[in-house]
């Protein structure tokens, strides 16, 4: 008898491992612990199942949406090709448009602009300057002789119908070898023979205000001179230096000149800006200064 309830409980117990039914269990013949043991692992391979389960759902499914994803993009393609050749042919013909636009103002605007010929009183600053240095050159620069002259030609190779500097190309301009007025080094020259050079215009403009010593070392000098003619130079600039530069009390005036020069021409910005008459402010101070120096009224 005891045998044959044993066996019952026995198949109870694995029928709980499929569709989890508790029955009551005599606790006399199976213990309590066994039971929950069997009732645990049965627990355990249905959760395994169920998770099996769900996971091939969800392959069915990514499979399934993949499918309708490939086809919605089969269907969409030829429609977002035209909507992107649409925008595309929009936004050019916006651009177009709009370059159209822009041009036509522009050629409006260069129709109406005042055209930009010569320069202002105020802009002419710096050519009045370099005049006075070069006035005061011409009253005070030192006096040479031909000696000096033949000496510096001869010495320096010097051809007046080829470029000093370059040696190759026709010389066309004439040139100082110090510039004839630097601002930022309150360097001024004098212009006399023995600072003028012959030059070509390309190495006229390429100079510029170069210092002579830094224009010796730059490629166009350097690789048509050899050592020996810029170090010769370079003496014969030393030597000749009171003849070449301002002394001290003649640079001391052209700089003091220099910031009446520049509120002089101030002035007669604002007499053309503002319809003023420069008599009204200078009076009778320019005629009567002109009279005393040079004794002859403007007027006669």
């Amino acid at each position: 008898m005891e045998t044959e309830l044993i066996s019952s409980v026995t198949e109870i117990v694995d029928l709980t491992e499929v569709c989890f039914v508790k029955q009551v269990v005599d606790v006399d013949h199976i213990t309590k612990k066994e039971y929950n043991n069997k009732l645990k692992i049965a627990r355990r391979k249905q959760k395994k199942i169920d998770k099996q389960n769900l996971k091939r759902l969800r392959e069915e499914n990514t499979l399934a949406l993949l499918e309708y994803q490939a086809k919605r993009r089969r269907l969409w393609r030829p429609i977002r090709a035209k909507w992107r050749f649409r925008n595309m042919s929009q936004r050019y013909i916006d651009f177009c448009l709009k370059k159209m636009r822009k041009d036509l103002i522009q050629k409006l605007k260069r129709l109406t602009n005042i055209p930009k010929t010569g320069i202002s009183v105020n802009g002419r600053n710096g050519s009045t300057r370099n005049g006075f240095v070069v006035s005061v050159s011409r009253y005070h620069r030192p006096d040479l002789s031909v000696r000096e002259i033949i000496h510096r030609n001869t010495l320096l190779q010097v051809n007046t119908d080829v470029c000093f500097w370059c040696k190759t190309l026709p010389a066309t301009v004439l040139d100082h070898a110090h510039p004839c007025c630097s601002m930022k080094r309150s360097e001024f020259s004098w212009t006399n023979a023995l600072n003028i050079f012959p030059s070509c215009t390309k190495c006229n403009q390429m100079k510029g205000g170069n210092a002579v010593l830094t224009w010796l070392n730059m490629d166009v000098v350097v690789s048509k001179w050899t050592s020996e003619q810029i170090d010769t130079f370079k003496n014969w600039l030393t030597l000749n230096e009171s003849k070449l530069l301002f002394d001290s009390e003649h640079a001391s005036l052209t700089v003091q000149q220099f910031s009446i020069i520049n509120k002089f021409h101030r002035v007669l910005e604002l007499c053309a800006e503002h319809k003023i008459n420069a008599s009204d402010l200078f009076g009778n101070v320019l005629d009567d200064f002109l009279t005393a120096h040079t004794g002859i009224d403007k007027t006669t």
